[in-house]
């Protein structure tokens, strides 16, 4: 089984989406900090800025999870981009309610809920109502911070580069090594999956399937997995997957299904 990212790493925001979002925090969490709007009227500094980090964190945490997860259903890769963002947003919105309802009691900041004899579910929808604009909003700003900075086609490495993958290898951390296993795209980010791990960074899936040739397999519109890791073709009902030496299982489209059995053949 692929193993997580070894630590400590470089810290890198611009390339990386796992940093990006955790600077997103810290920053979110100053600007609600110095605003001290009402849920948090009444902590004073340290509290209130631990407070907002623990909301915000929390709440990007469960957006990229719900992404991430919703991305593995073939039926959500088919939306528009932008769909996809506000669905993943719904969804780790609802994750994160009864969070965000643990946290104020934890805080004692939301009296009025404390004295109540509210039902829990009217809580969580009330709650929820209160959360999803503002989830929403920074979902789609952070998501279209990144995807603007996306082009179709990223610019060449400088002239005297030989290997058409330096520009690639350049986003991922050392510490994941060279040995390539799987890519996998991920809305407008590729998943980039070594023998030492992953990390989500900022490159088009087209133009790395392209720059990687004959190394590997596309198995399905958003995954790739490299002929030295091909382990063995799998069936589940009408389902297909490819399974790597590292133990990875990833789906494989029809329209690719004969090259990968050939390939598992030979």
């Amino acid at each position: 089984m692929v193993r997580i990212t070894s630590w400590p790493r470089d810290w890198n925001p611009r390339e990386r989406w796992e940093d990006f979002l955790a600077l997103a925090s810290i920053f979110l969490a100053l600007v609600f900090t110095t605003l001290n709007p009402e849920p948090s009227m009444g902590l004073s500094a340290l509290p209130r800025f631990i407070f907002w980090l623990a909301h915000i964190l929390i709440l990007l945490v469960l957006l990229h999870v719900a992404q991430v997860g919703l991305q593995r259903i073939s039926g959500f890769n088919r939306l528009h981009a932008w769909v996809q963002v506000f669905v993943s947003g719904v969804s780790g919105t609802l994750l994160f309610t009864p969070v965000a309802l643990m946290l104020e009691y934890l805080f004692f900041v939301d009296a009025a809920l404390q004295d109540t004899a509210e039902s829990f579910v009217h809580s969580l929808a009330t709650e929820f109502g209160a959360v999803l604009p503002g989830s929403i909003l920074v979902w789609f700003c952070l998501n279209a911070t990144r995807l603007l900075r996306l082009p179709d086609h990223i610019a060449p490495d400088k002239p005297g580069a030989s290997d058409p993958m330096n520009h690639f290898w350049r986003k991922v951390p050392d510490s994941l090594g060279r040995d390539l296993v799987a890519l996998t795209a991920e809305l407008h980010y590729l998943r980039v999956r070594t023998t030492e791990g992953d990390t989500l960074i900022l490159y088009p899936f087209g133009r790395a399937v392209e720059e990687l040739g004959d190394q590997g397999y596309r198995i399905h519109r958003s995954h790739w997995i490299a002929i030295e890791h091909l382990n063995c073709l799998e069936r589940k009902g009408d389902r297909y997957f490819c399974r790597t030496d590292t133990g990875l299982r990833l789906p494989v489209s029809r329209s690719y299904l004969r090259t990968i059995r050939d390939a598992c053949r030979s």
